[in-house]
């Protein structure tokens, strides 16, 4: 049960880096003060970087293998929770230049790369031929919100829907009508990513995909979500527990364990208020062959322990890596909290952030188990 190719990931991660610098100066229009952010697509804000202004301008470097998406956000009073950005595209090596409106960030221009110029331009298209109408929808929305017409709130999402799908449409159109563009990768994991696709689409889309797209991030994340599909191998990890012991999911798993991987952080409400109705669960069938694995992607150990103390999370919790062997990046864990069920073979029985579906499964999976050792079914 050993992935090769996450080995290999790491190795190349860290043992081959052939990245090239690539500048990205820019200027704030009518702002001398202030700070602009940067992160990659994916990346956490904890790891995004910040330049301070300096007469308006700003300059940033990265290091980049192949195309990559990044955005700028403007900041005038410190670290915003609410915040409007600019996308755009850069390949390795480019020296692009940037004007940011502070007043419409999405509108802001990039020039100085072929990549970046054709993104914007994408962009721009999708923007005037459907944005422009959702935000007309919101103003009409807001109305019948305060005219309390339910009719009419009901019609205007149908019709916001629709936009969506169009929306969809346009970025598949343009994937089957580029297969060989980072872009149309990005386009493609950004669709799954934001489950605006269901998996059968995923995967016609992601065979259009040209083989040289195979060195992009984009191409990897598809691929790795793919690989832990229900029906699936398990991808095994070796993390640190609450005590900095070593815990390796595959010694687990070899016990003859259902396991389940809870991914979930102390900051995050959701994965508190369920932590009682997971504790129900662990404690009704942990005698019968099954385990949690909590995947903790906390940054301060000691908030990662409290909760775990707290919220009397009693079996195993591991804090997760920040970079991109990150478990929940190994998994493609779109959010948390998010669960994935592993049985005794060490197949993927399911994957989703819904806990109320997962006792039957969990019991149903003991019972196989029972059966296996000769016994009959309660």
């Amino acid at each position: 049960m050993k992935h090769l190719f996450y080995l290999l990931s790491i190795l190349i991660l860290f043992g081959c880096n052939n990245s090239e610098e690539t500048t990205i100066t820019g200027y704030v229009t009518n702002k001398n003060t202030g700070a602009v952010r940067i992160s990659k697509f994916g990346e956490s804000r904890m790891d995004s970087k910040v330049c301070e202004l300096e007469n308006g301008q700003f300059n940033f470097k990265v290091n980049i293998d192949n195309p990559e998406q990044f955005i700028l956000i403007y900041e005038e009073n410190g670290s915003q929770r609410t915040y409007e950005s600019f996308s755009f595209f850069i390949e390795p090596s480019a020296n692009v230049k940037v004007v940011l409106y502070p007043d419409s960030i999405s509108k802001s221009r990039i020039t100085g790369s072929e990549i970046a110029e054709e993104f914007s331009k994408i962009n721009q298209t999708i923007d005037n031929k459907y944005y422009s109408k959702i935000e007309r929808l919101k103003i009409k929305y807001e109305e019948a919100i305060k005219n309390e017409n339910k009719k009419l709130q009901k019609s205007i999402i149908s019709k916001a829907d629709s936009i969506g799908n169009e929306i969809v449409k346009c970025k598949l159109d343009y994937i089957e009508n580029n297969p060989e563009s980072h872009i149309a990768a990005y386009f493609l994991q950004s669709l799954n990513g934001s489950k605006k696709i269901n998996v059968d689409t995923l995967k016609k889309y992601y065979d259009i995909l040209g083989k040289s797209l195979q060195n992009s991030k984009y191409y990897d994340k598809i691929d790795a979500f793919l690989s832990t599909l229900p029906g699936k191998s398990y991808h095994d990890f070796e993390l640190k527990d609450t005590n900095n012991a070593s815990i390796q999911l595959s010694n687990i798993i070899q016990k003859n364990k259902v396991v389940l991987i809870d991914f979930w952080a102390s900051w995050c409400p959701p994965c508190r208020k369920q932590n009682p109705r997971l504790a129900e669960i662990y404690n009704n069938y942990k005698s019968k062959g099954f385990e949690i694995v909590g995947i903790s992607s906390d940054r301060d150990t000691s908030r990662f322990i409290k909760t775990v103390k707290e919220d009397n999370m009693n079996w195993i919790n591991l804090m997760d890596r920040t970079d991109e062997t990150a478990v929940s990046e190994m998994y493609q864990i779109p959010t948390v909290p998010y669960y994935v069920l592993i049985n005794k073979d060490g197949i993927i029985i399911y994957r989703d952030r819904k806990l109320d579906d997962l006792e039957p499964k969990i019991k149903k999976l003991l019972n196989q188990c029972r059966v296996g050792k000769g016994e009959s079914h309660p």
